[in-house]
């Protein structure tokens, strides 16, 4: 009896601190945001790999978090040919992100796919370690991303649908 009275209290408390949680964060928009420096010769490296592989759909992944210890990562650096492709790195580059180049008549569309911004009102925003804004900080919003790189950017969850 007392454990499912200990249940119902830690619930509603979870409740709680899950509502006191989504409310009062200060809106953080980007301003100012300007294609990068880097896109002009991405652009170049893709259309050059374009032509070597024609009519064949190229996928390039980011990465993922490798663990350091049982309860942290290291610091996430995106794989070498993701970034020399996209011009995306450091901050910028969020793990599992793909990009992935679709064969057309003309060459191929170019699309990235990323984990979209944790919105506030959810609990992602502060219980996932991996992409929540509270742990990693900022991200970019898919807007956001498709302004700096000049990449068109999809959101991640939709990558099984598309292949």
């Amino acid at each position: 009896m007392w454990n499912l009275f200990l249940v119902f209290i830690l619930f509603k408390i979870d409740i709680k601190k899950t509502e006191f949680m989504k409310k009062g964060w200060a809106e953080s928009p980007l301003t100012g945001i300007t294609p990068s420096r880097a896109i002009t010769f991405c652009k170049v490296r893709r259309e050059n790999l374009s032509k070597k592989f024609a009519g064949v759909r190229l996928v390039f992944p980011s990465g993922s978090l490798k663990a350091r210890s049982n309860d942290s990562d290291y610091r996430f650096r995106a794989h070498y040919a993701y970034s020399w492709l996209t011009g995306i790195t450091a901050s910028d580059a969020v793990p599992d992100s793909v990009l992935v180049m679709e064969p057309n008549s003309s060459g191929h569309d170019v699309l990235l796919f990323i984990h979209p911004r944790s919105p506030r009102n959810t609990d992602e925003f502060y219980r996932n370690s991996k992409h929540g804004e509270f742990w990693v900080g900022r991200r970019m919003t898919l807007e956001e991303t498709q302004t700096m790189y000049v990449i068109k950017v999809v959101q991640i969850e939709s990558i099984a649908e598309f292949l």
